[in-house]
Formats: structure tokens, C-alpha cells, sequence
């Protein structure tokens, strides 16, 4: 793991973690920002996937988007997962809204990405996320 440490002795990526956890949501969101560029530890991608479930909106898509654009297959896998396991909840519009911008205006090939996990899972929850963006992402198909 390629962690710098500070004059606390603690990891740079230990200090991303924990002001991840702050109580203000802006604060959350910048942190997940800035753990993008250390999905490397194991322990910063774990934080970001929880922070999918942030109660704030602005931070799970935040989260969201660092983890489709730079955590590669798992990163994807566990956006869809969280999709799929809130398929009736209004606020999961959002991260899914995310994705179609990824996919349309940054030319991201999400769906295709979205549809090789597809051939690879056996998670339902996975599978119902892939289909919301299918329907999304109709004009994209």
C-alpha cells in the first residue's frame, strides 16, 4: 500500500477516512473526492462504497461518480448494487441520473461496462441495477 504518512504518524489515507466521517456533508463530500486518488487501500474504497448510503444525496453521488470513474469493475459493481438495492427509492434517482451523465456527456461506456458485470454476477441486487440504467439509458442502447 502506497500510504504517506504524517507528523501524527497516522496515513494520509487514515486521515481521508476519518474526515469522511465528519458531521458536515460538504466535508464528506470533499473527502470522497479526495480518496479518489488512493483506491489502491482496500480500506479507502470500503469507505466510499459506505458512503453510498450517506444521508446525504450530494455525497452518495459524489461517491458514485469516484467510484464508476476510478474504481474500475468493483468500483461500477457497487454502484450498481446500491441501485439496485434501492430500486424504490426515489432518492437513488440520483446516483443512476449520474451514471447517464457519465455515459452521454463524458462518453464513459458505462452501460457496456454495466453489462460485462451483468455476464459476471450472480447478485440480484446487480442485476436490478443494470436494468434501471437499461431503461435510463434507453436511447443509448
Amino acid at each position: 500500500m502506497n500510504e504517506t504518512r504524517n507528523s501524527d504518524g497516522g496515513g494520509e489515507d487514515d486521515n481521508l477516512i476519518r474526515t469522511s466521517r465528519s458531521p458536515n456533508w460538504s466535508v464528506r463530500e470533499q473527502a470522497s473526492l479526495d480518496m479518489s486518488g488512493h483506491l489502491s487501500n482496500p480500506n479507502v474504497v470500503r469507505r466510499i462504497t459506505e458512503l453510498l448510503d450517506d444521508p446525504d444525496i450530494a455525497v452518495q453521488v459524489t461517491a458514485a461518480d469516484v467510484l464508476a470513474r476510478r474504481g474500475g469493475t468493483p468500483g461500477l459493481s457497487a454502484v450498481l448494487d446500491t441501485l439496485g438495492q434501492r430500486i424504490d427509492n426515489p432518492d437513488a434517482d440520483h446516483i443512476a441520473y449520474k451514471l447517464q451523465e457519465l455515459q452521454g456527456l463524458e462518453e464513459l461506456p458505462i452501460l457496456e461496462r454495466a453489462r460485462s458485470i451483468l455476464t459476471a454476477t450472480r447478485s440480484d441486487a446487480v442485476r436490478l441495477g443494470v436494468a434501471e440504467i437499461e431503461k435510463l439509458f434507453g436511447h443509448y442502447a
